[in-house]
């Protein structure tokens, strides 16, 4: 008669199921597609008061940090000028104390 032994059928098992478990633990985070500023819920022009000219002290869309090439904004709904000008405008380049 042949006797099997079945340690070496549960060492494989076990080892087999710790790396699939390993794996499924150590999975990297999805990351976010590059246009998700687009899905956000965005302002209605009327409300921030955008206009397409540019605002008090040269201030313009295409300077500020809500601004998305080409043409785009990530507070105001709606494609806009990027010489345009609202209410949330934020300059770029702030220099912070």
């Amino acid at each position: 008669m042949f006797t099997t032994s079945r340690a070496p059928r549960r060492y494989l098992l076990k080892a087999c199921l710790s790396v699939i478990g390993a794996s499924l633990l150590t999975r990297p985070a999805r990351s976010k597609p590059a246009n998700d500023e687009y899905d956000q819920p965005k302002l209605d022009r009327e409300l921030v008061k955008y206009r397409d000219a540019a605002g008090p002290d040269g201030h313009f869309c295409s300077n500020c940090t809500n601004y998305i090439e080409p043409g785009h904004c990530r507070v105001v709904d709606g494609e806009i000028s990027p010489g345009g000008y609202c209410l949330s405008y934020a300059p770029k380049d702030i220099d912070f104390p």
